[in-house]
């Protein structure tokens, strides 16, 4: 598995990052590494049924086919903790957002299976966040050739610069959380695409794509009719990140820690980088 992911991360991706707030990471993650990450998917999607944490969005949203979604998996599944601990992905997390530390926030599984027509609305990954912090953000890792009509995942570029917090969606009905706490509603990104300029990353397996906790993203349902779109997730954050008490959230994390305070020694955000 590869050792040396600075190699493949160029200044010209670092400012790709800073300046759009999301940046694609072209063959970072060797074939061992996907195949470890495949097999750990096929445990977690076995094991569902009896994790209550585990949700099919497409079936609450009364839609076609399947969107597994389940959080949190490395407190269960040895793989994907392995996959976190080892993996390049810390490091490049660190040199992507200048950060000295990089703190776990959760991993994230989303698959949708063939003919499954639940798109992911467009939104912001930071307003679901126990976090805030300039140096938030999330990993996007494809298993399966990702293209725009299996779902690959497009971004609303700059946007993380807009220093704006919209209203988060709930991804089954669509809704938006009513609440003063946040800028209004997001804003039509479809019907103002001179405006809103966005960019769709299609990808191979062993490409990653990393954005900011406010960089606006979304993505179609899988219209294939033979091709999965396995997508897991990693949330992290450096060494600005501090714990925020938001009530909005039903995702548990942080106990004990109060608004505002660092999150560094809590057992819910383990240290992934420097390695020990």
């Amino acid at each position: 598995m590869n050792e040396h992911p600075i190699q493949a991360l160029t200044h010209a991706d670092i400012q790709t990052f800073r300046r759009d707030g999301v940046v694609c990471l072209r063959g970072l993650l060797d074939a061992e590494w996907i195949e470890h990450l495949r097999g750990a998917i096929e445990v977690a999607l076995e094991k569902a049924a009896d994790n209550p944490n585990a949700r099919d969005i497409a079936a609450e949203a009364g839609k076609v086919g399947r969107f597994h979604n389940e959080q949190s998996l490395w407190k269960t599944h040895q793989g994907f903790l392995r996959f976190i601990e080892e993996s390049p992905i810390s490091e490049v997390a660190a040199w992507l957002t200048g950060s000295e530390s990089i703190w776990l926030y959760n991993d994230h599984l989303l698959v949708k299976e063939p003919g499954t027509d639940a798109p992911t609305p467009w939104h912001q990954d930071g307003t679901y966040f126990r976090l805030t912090g300039e140096q938030a953000i999330s990993v996007w890792i494809g298993l399966d050739p990702v293209r725009r009509e299996t779902g690959a995942m497009s971004f609303v570029k700059g946007s993380h610069a807009w220093n704006r917090m919209f209203r988060p969606r709930a991804f089954a009905t669509g809704n938006d959380r009513d609440s003063a706490a946040f800028d209004g509603p997001l804003p039509d990104i479809d019907g103002n695409p001179v405006l809103y300029q966005t960019v769709c990353y299609e990808m191979e397996p062993g490409d990653v794509t990393i954005h900011h906790a406010l960089t606006i993203h979304g993505a179609l349902g899988n219209s294939s009719a033979t091709m999965r779109r396995r997508g897991y997730s990693i949330r992290m954050a450096g060494d600005d990140a501090r714990y925020a008490d938001r009530k909005w959230t039903a995702y548990s994390i942080g106990e004990g820690l109060r608004d505002g305070a660092p999150i560094e020694g809590h057992p819910d955000f383990p240290s992934l980088w420097p390695r020990i």
